[in-house]
This record gives C-alpha cells, sequence and structure tokens, in this order.
C-alpha cells in the first residue's frame, strides 16, 4: 500500500503514517504532482484550503497548478536550499501564495486553524452589528417587497 493520505477539516483518510505533507494554504482549491525520494506520490491531486497530500521520503518534485492556470513547479534542488533556508530539522511543507515553504508543525497547525475559519465578509467582523439595526419590522419589509414583485415581472398575475 502506498504511504498517502488527505486531510480535510472534516475528515481525514489515513492509509498509513507518512513522513511529510504538502498543504494548500491558499483560499482556493489547487491541484498538485507530489514526487518523493521513494516514490510517485500523487498526480493531478486537487487540494481545498487546508487539506494535505503526505508521502513517504523527502520531497524531489512538486508542481502546482493555481486556479488561475498558473503552474508553479520546484525541482530538487530548489527544495533542497528552501528546506536548507527554514532550519528545521522537523516541519511540513505548504504551498501559498508566495510559493512553497517548510515551516514547523505549529505554524502549519496555526495555518490550517486559520484556513478552516470562514472568511470574514468586512475588515470589520470584529465589531458588533447589534447597534447598527436597533428595530427590524417584518412586516414592514415584507409588504414593501409585496408590492413591488408585480411591477418586477416575476410569478404575479398580469391583469
Amino acid at each position: 500500500m502506498s504511504g498517502i493520505f488527505l486531510i480535510c477539516p472534516v475528515r481525514s483518510y489515513a492509509f498509513k503514517d507518512t513522513d511529510y505533507s504538502v498543504m494548500n494554504a491558499t483560499y482556493d482549491r489547487i491541484w498538485v504532482d507530489v514526487d518523493s525520494a521513494t516514490e510517485h506520490d500523487w498526480r493531478d491531486l486537487p487540494l481545498d484550503p487546508s487539506q494535505s497530500a503526505g508521502f513517504d521520503g523527502e520531497l524531489t518534485h512538486l508542481k502546482v497548478r493555481l486556479p488561475s492556470g498558473k503552474i508553479l513547479e520546484f525541482h530538487e534542488k530548489q527544495i533542497r536550499e528552501i528546506r536548507r533556508r527554514s532550519k528545521l530539522n522537523k516541519g511540513d511543507w505548504i504551498v501559498d501564495m508566495s510559493g512553497l515553504r517548510f515551516v514547523s508543525l505549529a505554524v502549519r497547525q496555526k495555518i490550517f486553524k486559520r484556513l478552516c475559519k470562514p472568511l470574514a465578509l468586512t475588515n470589520r467582523s470584529s465589531q458588533s452589528l447589534a447597534g447598527v439595526m436597533t428595530r427590524f419590522d417584518f412586516m414592514k419589509q415584507f409588504s414593501m417587497s409585496a408590492s413591488l414583485a408585480p411591477a418586477s415581472g416575476g410569478s404575479a398575475p398580469s391583469r
């Protein structure tokens, strides 16, 4: 059996423990090809935000297709240099809009939690909306919508 697994926010599929994983740290679906020193693990695997593709052995090649069609490709020499600059003995790989990074497991977990939170609609998401609307009269809103419906050419009977 191949050393692969897929992690998603709701459920996890684990075939066996793996040495490393590549996590999608973007807010869009990406597609990856992953090669490691021991096997060719994944081909055109779709990863939603926060999902990971696991593999055994050192990462030797990674190809990432972004939704825009842009391709990011990392070869063994580039991957070794990224890993060396991280100065980490243990960690995991993430793909974000800046490219490929090797991060500590604690940083990976923080990124995972951030990606699992729903996106805020505004940058004021921490502010309460309770003071903005003091009273909402549903019947008034409903009667206004009903009086506008016939003029909109909708399903109201014509005379």
